[in-house]
């Protein structure tokens, strides 16, 4: 169900993030992915709950 919910977020919210991130090619330094990563995880967190 977790898994669901997350892949319905992904693809309905931050699908042209995730598609526009995956074609970019460059180098991410560290802190814009943990960014990346904290902003994806909170919007899912508010998402479920």
């Amino acid at each position: 169900m977790v898994i669901k919910h997350m892949k319905e977020f992904i693809d309905s919210i931050q699908h042209d993030l995730v598609n526009q991130l995956w074609n970019e090619e460059g180098y991410f330094e560290e802190s814009q992915i943990e960014t990346i990563v904290v902003d994806l995880l909170s919007g899912f967190i508010k998402k479920m709950f």
